[in-house]
Parts: structure tokens; sequence; C-alpha cells
């Protein structure tokens, strides 16, 4: 989710309960700038959320420590490892953590890309045979 939705992973339940938000995620705010507050008996949108609930959100949130093994393995991919000292790279906890971020970035990848190349062949096969006949 912090890849995929990362305004609403780093968003508490406790934040949504006390803000509203935008379609886009964003804390809505009012004329004067300041945050909207949820009223008064205006539901959350837990429904539609990815968390589901306050009770399931811990399963989908990245602790500090999650979350910084994350930012790393994003400098080490655009760096390419450039920016690990060779200390940390000869570490196997350091290569083992890496490579389950890797899987699960590469899983995502191929998901967005399938998506897109779903949605390209759809597209094409909406307006017919290429020579058009």
């Amino acid at each position: 989710m912090a890849l995929t939705q990362p305004l609403l992973a780093a968003r508490t339940c406790g934040e949504c309960a006390k803000w509203m938000y935008d379609r886009d995620g964003r804390r809505r705010l009012r004329r004067d700038g300041k945050p909207d507050p949820r009223p008064p008996g205006v539901p959350t949108p837990c429904g539609t959320c990815p968390k589901r609930s306050p009770r399931e959100a811990h399963r989908y949130e990245l602790s500090e420590k999650n979350l910084r093994a994350v930012e790393c393995y994003f400098e080490t991919r655009a760096t390419q490892g450039r920016s690990v000292p060779d200390w940390l790279a000869a570490d196997p906890l350091f290569a083992e953590v890496m490579a389950r971020i890797d899987g699960v970035v590469s899983a995502l990848e191929k998901q967005q890309a399938s998506t897109a190349t779903a949605a390209t062949l759809a597209r094409v096969l909406a307006k017919g045979k290429p020579d058009g006949r």
C-alpha cells in the first residue's frame, strides 16, 4: 500500500476519523486554509479503505523501521547500489531485507505492466481491426 497509495498509507485511522479528505487523498482545507474537521456523525470511509478497519490497519501499515528499509531499497536501486557502504552490502540481513522488498516491488511492477497491457489491448480491440475491416 505504501507503494500504490502513499498518502493513504501514511494516514492513520485516527487522522481519518478526525479530518475530511479529498478523493485524491489530501486533507481537505476550508476557505481559511485550515484543515476541515470531520463533522460529528459523518462516517469514515472504512468500507472503501484498503486498511479495512482500525482493528486491521496494523496489517497494512509499515513501521518506521520498515519504511526506512523501503526508502533504502529505492535509494539503492536508484544509485545501482553505489549508495550502500561496503560493510552494509556485505551484511546478509541487509541482502535478505532488500531481496524481500524487491520481490514485492517486482510483483507490483509486473501487475501494473499487465494492467497497462490489458487496457491497451482493450482499446485496440474496441476500435476494430487495424486494417479497418
